[in-house]
């Protein structure tokens, strides 16, 4: 289906115009300001309705504008006034109507200028061909940013617990995990003082009593008793003294002066073994997010593998537009044009139409390219271009056509 012919009248700069396309390109040409952009414009306002209509589509000066499209197998009538009211007919050629959910269909056709999408930005690029093919990857490049974003936080955490454990000196010897308790150690050498002491007492004891032997010996037939009392007293000191073992206290006096280094290098190695188990977790946690991310990709790679593009070789990867897996555009302008003219083809074959605004930008080359493919296609390009010069365009000067363009119209007396 493609534009048989179209008439519009007052629409922006345009008094009124009737074209009846010959070939494949419809160049509409002409000085800039004169209504050129108009035409292409009425076709887009005719099937577009008020999404595609501006506030002011009137030409200036007059109330009410009138687009018609005979497309063949539908005629579209479209009416517009100046204070924002419009009428809408849309008649098949076995006189069934139509509305607007009719024109919608055929619209997505022509929404895509092929030119136009080669001058956006890689991620316009991705977006509209995401659109064009009804492939929704929101959620997945969602999930994946923040994946990406939590596992760029991670790696610094990573960075940082390496650097304090780098920092952190190695512990010169085994120690217990915990510090040794000064409280057992003191009370284990006052045991030993007291010991100690009480030995002391015990033998002072012992000379005493000897003392007193000698004394009494001198008197022994009449202490007698006594010396024997004594020697039984001794005696029993004697083993009492031999039961007690006295500890060496220097070992223990020297764990006392080392307990607080000993207690700084348990401190130590505690705290290096957390920031050892911390960055432990932290990587697994890296390592995991890569796995999700990886995830992520993949399934994004399978939506994308399921979705039938409208030209081989085309994809979506990164949030730009890929090409036989070279970035868009990093093709050259000629294969850049040439898909773009194939994605427009391909999007809606019912409405054969394609709308090119920046025509200018065209070399001779570039447009013998796009009026080829159009023509192998069966499909119809209207090409605005700034100028007079092009063989065989139709030429808008002052919201008219030039009488001597190659366009079959009657203009408005």
């Amino acid at each position: 289906m493609k534009i048989i012919r179209l008439k519009s009248e007052n629409v922006k700069r345009l008094s009124a115009v009737e074209i009846a396309p010959d070939g494949s390109a419809v160049i509409v040409a002409g000085r800039n300001g004169q209504g050129k952009s108009s035409v292409l414009d009425s076709i887009l306002y005719a099937l577009g309705g008020k999404k595609a209509i501006p506030d002011q589509p009137v030409r200036h000066g007059e109330t009410k504008a009138v687009v018609e499209l005979d497309l063949g197998e539908f005629h579209v009538r479209r009416s517009m006034t100046a204070n924002g009211g419009g009428t809408l007919t849309v008649k098949s050629k076995d006189g069934g109507s139509y509305g607007q959910a009719l024109l919608d269909k055929l619209l997505a056709g022509i929404a895509l200028d092929p030119v136009a999408f080669q001058r956006m930005k890689p991620s316009e690029q991705a977006e509209t061909l995401r659109q064009l093919v009804g492939l929704d990857l929101t959620e997945h490049e969602e999930a994946e940013r923040e994946a990406y974003q939590e596992r760029t936080i991670v790696n610094r955490t990573i960075a940082s617990l390496r650097a304090r454990l780098d920092a952190m000196p190695e512990a010169e010897e085994i120690l217990p995990e915990e510090a040794p308790d000064a409280t057992e150690i003191i009370n284990a050498i006052r045991e030993a003082d007291e010991a100690a002491a009480k030995k002391t007492r015990l033998e002072e004891d012992i000379h005493r009593k000897r003392s007193a032997r000698t004394r009494k010996l001198e008197e022994i037939e009449r202490l007698k008793m006594q010396v024997e009392d004594l020697n039984a007293s001794i005696n029993a000191l004697m083993v009492e003294v031999d039961a007690i073992e006295v500890k060496d206290t220097e070992d223990l006096r020297d764990q006392l002066n080392r307990i607080d280094e000993i207690r700084r290098k348990v401190e130590a190695n505690k705290a290096r073994n957390a920031v050892a188990e911390e960055l432990q977790a932290e990587e697994k946690r890296a390592a995991n997010l890569t796995v999700a991310i990886e995830g992520l990709r993949q399934a994004r790679a399978r939506r994308l593998a399921e979705c039938k593009m409208p030209v081989e070789g085309l994809s979506i990867e990164g949030g730009r537009v890929t090409y036989n897996g070279v970035p868009f555009d990093q093709a050259s302008s000629a294969e850049q044009l040439r898909v773009s003219v194939a994605m427009a083809l391909a999007a809606k074959p019912d409405l054969r139409v394609i709308l090119i605004r920046d025509g200018s930008l065209l070399d001779a080359d570039s447009l013998r390219m796009v009026a080829e493919m159009a023509e192998e296609s069966d499909a119809q390009v209207w090409i605005e271009r700034v100028g007079t010069n092009d063989e065989g365009a139709i030429v808008i000067e002052d919201g008219a056509i030039v009488d001597d363009s190659p366009a079959d119209l009657e203009a408005a007396p």
